[in-house]
């Protein structure tokens, strides 16, 4: 709620001694910035594969892992290079949708296969829509974004189809507009060692 938003922050701002009004002043104008600058781009993959999952984690003496994350992680490297050889890392917030096609059931009803394809029926079928999620998530992490943390909307969706696949829509801001969050990446040591080779920029609107 708005209201609550605005008791939240005069209570921030009194509790630790920050003045509001040149706050407000500073936020209104970095907003107009913003807006008047915010561009998107977006990706979108096409996988003709059935929708993967990721192994339930295991620990072995002491170390957690998923049995088969590096190779799904292999797989998609290879797949998504055959057709793009320069891929640039999205380090910018950015939201996915994830769509899993699951091998149409030979036992439904031709009408039903039918409206499966139109998506106009659901589908109760494995892999659970957050083993498809991290596991597609966790399949581009230092291939196409440098973390899976650049997310602030995950949608994930599940549907029987004729043809099997995966398909990915990314959409992301084409440069950083937080100040906080530029300085973040910019210290983070992964990100430190690909610009001094020269092999990623941090951009700010």
């Amino acid at each position: 709620m708005a209201g609550d938003a605005t008791k939240r922050i005069k209570r921030y701002f009194e509790d630790n001694g920050l003045d509001l009004e040149k706050a407000c002043v500073g936020a209104s104008k970095k907003a107009a910035h913003i807006i008047d600058r915010r561009e998107y781009e977006s990706m979108f993959i096409c996988l003709r594969e059935y929708p993967m999952e990721t192994a339930r984690p295991r620990t072995v003496h002491g170390h957690t892992f998923s049995p088969n994350a590096a190779a799904n992680k292999e797989y998609f490297e290879k797949a998504i290079r055959q057709v793009v050889h320069d891929i640039s890392r999205i380090y910018t917030p950015a939201e996915v949708r994830i769509d899993g096609f699951i091998e149409m059931p030979q036992n439904v009803p031709p009408d039903e296969v039918i409206l499966y394809e139109a998506q106009l029926l659901h589908v109760s079928a494995k892999p659970d829509v957050d083993n498809l999620a991290k596991a597609y998530l966790d399949m581009m992490t230092d291939i196409l974004t440098i973390d899976d943390d650049i997310f602030y909307h995950l949608e994930v969706y599940r549907w029987y189809s004729l043809e099997p696949r995966v398909e990915i829509r990314i959409t992301y801001e084409t440069a950083l507009e937080s100040e906080y969050l530029y300085k973040k990446l910019k210290n983070r040591k992964a990100i430190k060692d690909l610009m001094k080779t020269g092999q990623f920029e941090l951009k700010r609107i």
